[in-house]
């Protein structure tokens, strides 16, 4: 008996060394979902571990996707729905970046900047991250002359008394310039952070669900 004790005692220490972030958060839970090619919506229920504290400040909900061949996403969108640990309002971070190797980390690949929830004053308080589309086109018009018409023609020959004559021109479509999004990635991250900066009431909170919406063109 004393030495099965020792072995768990073991394996907790483990488990919670394994858990510090390098950052000073004090643990960081990651919890992942894969789907098969061509899916562009996915969704993550949260379990009773999913709970952030002061204790587990950090959660990150991967989604591991693969849009059709040939397609890349232009627009990504999250909903989450988050509940009160304790009765009292709190809000917390939530980001989003994307990740094609494992050795990827999230600094450079920002889907969705760090933002932070609306005030959390009852459990299934739904909340919307979104990136605006980013694709922009340009067309104008160039090499346009101006025109001159002549409205009083008698006299001129070959033509009828008032008649209109105009001289010709000629418009130029300028070549159309467009840059459009690519946040293509091989997974999402959904960073929750507890509590958010200047938030200093709440004692936590609980991930209900997580949903992405991947917007391809």
């Amino acid at each position: 008996m004393k030495r099965i004790f020792i072995i768990i005692s073991l394996i907790a220490f483990a488990f919670f060394i394994s858990c510090k972030d390098s950052g000073g958060q004090d643990v960081t839970r990651n919890a992942s979902k894969t789907y098969k090619n061509g899916y562009t919506y996915a969704k993550y229920t949260g379990v009773a571990i999913d709970s952030l504290t002061t204790v587990q400040d950090t959660i990150d909900i991967v989604f591991n996707m693969r849009v059709a061949n040939g397609a890349l996403v232009k627009r990504v969108t999250v909903g989450t729905v988050l509940d009160l640990r304790a009765g009292t309002d709190t809000l917390c971070a939530v980001s989003v970046w994307g990740e094609d190797f494992d050795s990827d980390t999230h600094t450079g690949n920002a889907v969705i900047a760090s933002t932070n929830t609306g005030q959390i004053t009852a459990s299934n308080t739904f909340d919307v991250f979104e990136t605006a589309i980013t694709s922009v086109t340009a067309e104008y018009l160039s090499a346009a002359p101006a025109i001159t018409f002549l409205t009083d023609t008698a006299g001129l020959a070959g033509y009828p008394a008032d008649s209109i004559v105009g001289n010709a021109f000629n418009i130029t479509n300028a070549a159309s310039t467009a840059t459009d999004a690519n946040l293509t990635w091989r997974k999402y991250v959904v960073r929750f952070v507890y509590p958010a900066a200047g938030d200093a009431v709440g004692t936590g909170l609980l991930i209900e669900s997580v949903e992405l919406k991947l917007y391809t063109y």
